[in-house]
């Protein structure tokens, strides 16, 4: 079961520990209602890193009677603001499972999960949280799981 709230609380505290090293640019979290009877959430960021690299971001979710729906997009840049990699579902709202995909480099080649090119990276998995880590990890000059 997803709790929103709970994921929402998980990134400012992450985000508030590394203060210092970016700076963010948001609106906060809308909540449509409440916390407890939501029933679309959307956070859309700009976190400008002290190299100059760039992570966009939106998270829209959306419940039905049924599910729950995301659109999610993670674009991170160079500080040129050429494409580093972006995971997302293309602006659709998907189930929450559903596994997004990736586009890499500037000419932002399209992978879905599972394709050889990923080195075994699972896309399954993919949030705001991780995005956010392999961005820190390519500024600290690390490979990206699929280089």
């Amino acid at each position: 079961m997803f709790d929103a709230q709970a994921h929402f609380a998980l990134i400012e505290r992450v985000l508030a520990t590394d203060q210092g090293r970016f700076a963010i640019e948001t609106k906060g979290v809308i909540v449509e209602k409440s916390w407890q009877n939501w029933y679309v959430i959307q956070w859309r960021a700009t976190i400008r890193f002290l190299s100059g690299h760039e992570l966009e971001v939106l998270e829209l979710y959306r419940r039905t009677a049924d599910s729950i729906l995301k659109s999610v997009s993670y674009h991170f840049m160079d500080d040129v603001g050429k494409c580093i990699f972006r995971f997302d579902t293309h602006g659709h709202e998907v189930a929450l499972a559903t596994p997004c995909h990736i586009h890499l480099g500037e000419t932002e080649e399209t992978f879905e999960n599972g394709h050889g090119r990923l080195c075994g990276f699972s896309l399954e998995t993919v949030d705001f949280l991780e995005a956010f880590r392999l961005a820190h990890s390519k500024i600290n000059s690390n490979r990206l799981p699929w280089e």
